[in-house]
């Protein structure tokens, strides 16, 4: 059963075919998650070979090129390789850091739980 409670029909669409560019397996629940108020985010669950996955989505703002992800991607490889818990960028089934969709670029990222604090 897929929950999409906080997803209208073309956003859900939308971010269906997203997710379907990474190798994360069959998803079955899709909610917003957080206030961002630059990206859009979303909280991927997923389910492989009976071993539940995970994962933060995000629609990044067009302010942003596609080409902050190479940064972002050396950043957090720097920062693990130093011990350090972060969220990591998942590759398309093609190897690129994120998906274009709608001329919008999309990340996938590994979640990491915990607690995030929106600034009033």
């Amino acid at each position: 059963m897929i929950n999409t409670l906080s997803c209208d029909t073309r956003e859900f669409e939308e971010i269906k075919t997203v997710i379907n560019e990474f190798p994360i397996g069959e998803f079955y629940e899709i909610d917003l998650y957080g206030n961002g108020r630059i990206n859009d985010t979303y909280l991927i669950k997923t389910i492989v070979k009976n071993t539940p996955g995970i994962y933060i989505l995000q629609r990044l703002h067009t302010i942003l090129q596609p080409t902050v992800l190479n940064d972002i991607d050396a950043v957090t490889r720097h920062l693990s390789n130093k011990g350090f818990i972060t969220p990591r960028l998942i590759p398309t089934r093609l190897g690129m850091l994120g998906a274009m969709q709608e001329n919008r670029c999309w990340r996938l990222m590994t979640y990491i739980p915990g607690h995030s604090y929106d600034k009033n």
